[in-house]
């Protein structure tokens, strides 16, 4: 039973994951890849970001927010995106919030 629970768990956080969209450090506007750049010798292999933008170029509609110094990957995309949704929701942001992987 308990091999049972364990695998729907993994297998629901891939599915979850599957749904957020990726993308590359190249395609964040100006001011959120250079916080990418800035933050990126603090990475370790687990380390995740998630980054939510509108196209407008307003600074304060744009976030990178970062899971650094965590043990599981698939925990530090947990909480990159909630942190990413959470400051999606409060400036009322309508685009969705973005993994950014390497």
């Amino acid at each position: 039973m308990r091999m049972l629970l364990v695998f729907y768990l993994a297998v629901a956080s891939i599915v979850a994951n599957a749904e957020v969209p990726r993308i590359s450090p190249s395609v964040l506007p100006e001011p959120l890849r250079q916080k990418w750049n800035d933050l990126r010798p603090s990475f370790n292999e687990n380390s995740r970001c998630a980054a939510v933008w509108d196209g407008g170029g307003d600074p304060e509609k744009q976030a990178l927010k970062c899971s650094i110094y965590m043990r599981m990957g698939t925990e530090a995309e947990r909480r990159a995106l909630a942190a990413c949704e959470a400051f999606r929701t409060e400036n009322k942001i309508r685009s969705q919030c973005r993994l950014v992987s390497p």
